[in-house]
């Protein structure tokens, strides 16, 4: 059976004029929720690197309070598409 490049897309294109994207609000309420938390577990690494003696930017806390950040950019990019 043969798959068709079209279906790839017209997935990928804006509908036409006036059809509308049905936004789950579940969903977005779900990101938003995992976005809080993400964000106190951000903080909570990075207060625990403020908190030692010796501060080194390879300290794992610190590395995973950056990606953490990162991810929460990204979900709310995720949340404007």
């Amino acid at each position: 059976m043969r798959v068709s490049s079209k279906v790839f897309l017209v997935l990928a294109q804006l509908p036409p004029n006036g059809m509308e994207f049905n936004v789950d609000p579940l969903l977005t309420l779900s990101i938003i929720i995992r976005e809080i938390v993400l964000m106190f577990l951000g903080c909570f690494l990075l207060y625990k690197w403020f908190k030692a003696e010796k501060r080194f930017y390879t300290d794992l806390p610190f590395l995973m309070a950056i990606s953490i950040f990162i991810l929460i950019i990204a979900k709310g990019f995720d949340i404007l598409l």
